[in-house]
């Protein structure tokens, strides 16, 4: 077993990367509603049944006030009730690598805490997501946040069984960055780590601009035990993130 330490992180929100702001990611995504049934054939006990799974996702650490850059002036409080992808890279390294471990989520902000101040202390920052969706909390990074040329991007095969025939696989794009044009990245799986016969899974709409997306299919591909990102630019640079993973 090995025990380390969390030194650095990779947060997005959306298209700005905030890890520099955090010092404090908590996320809870395996809330389910228990719904009591109780019945005659139960034998005197009580039945229940699985309902709703629903996640939060918080970040806290430390406010920044400057205009059009600060993470305060980015998100308000009168963005409360906007949906929003939050994405977290744990690496294992000093910076997030391909194959390390993720997670990520769509929710609505539903609480932003940026105003508390006092003398001679450091003004802290918090907000919340709830889920408004799937939660992935054990997926991986496809390709760590970079900025990648006309010469594209493939990245290496990372082991990870797909979903089941009640699960899905998920994934998540944040291009933070973008300075040419046509930007098109898709998720790929395979049977063996050489990709010997790769097939598109989860195929990002072709963007020029920053943005955010997301994408799922649902299925058995438990067979499927490698996946990776293949990313094509025509032209110029983008800074882009993705990352993949089951629930």
């Amino acid at each position: 077993m090995t025990i380390q330490t969390v030194t650095n992180a990779q947060i997005i929100l959306n298209t700005t990367d905030i890890s520099g702001f955090v010092g404090n990611i908590e996320d809870v995504p395996g809330s389910v509603t228990v719904l009591e049934t109780p019945n005659f054939a139960g034998g005197g006990f009580m039945s229940r049944i699985a309902g709703l799974k629903s996640g939060m996702f918080r970040v806290s650490g430390y406010a920044d006030q400057a205009v059009t850059t600060g993470i305060n002036s980015i998100f308000t409080p009168s963005n409360l009730g906007t949906s929003y992808t939050a994405s977290a890279a744990l690496p294992a390294a000093a910076a997030a690598a391909t194959g390390d471990k993720a997670l990520f989520c769509t929710g609505l902000l539903s609480r932003y805490d940026g105003m508390n101040a006092s003398t001679d202390a450091v003004m802290p920052m918090s907000m919340e997501l709830a889920t408004t969706g799937a939660f992935v909390s054990s997926g991986r990074v496809g390709a760590p946040l970079a900025s990648r040329t006309t010469a594209g991007y493939t990245g290496t095969a990372v082991a990870l069984t797909g979903p089941s025939a009640t699960q899905s696989i998920y994934a998540v794009l944040h291009v933070t960055a973008a300075a040419g044009t046509n930007l098109a990245v898709k998720i790929q799986s395979d049977d063996n780590s050489g990709f010997t016969s790769a097939t598109d899974r989860i195929t990002f709409s072709t963007v020029s601009a920053v943005g955010v997306q997301t994408g799922s299919l649902a299925g058995d591909l438990s067979t499927e035990t490698y996946w990776r990102v293949v990313a094509t630019i025509a032209s110029v640079t983008f800074s882009f993130a993705c990352y993949f993973g089951v629930a």
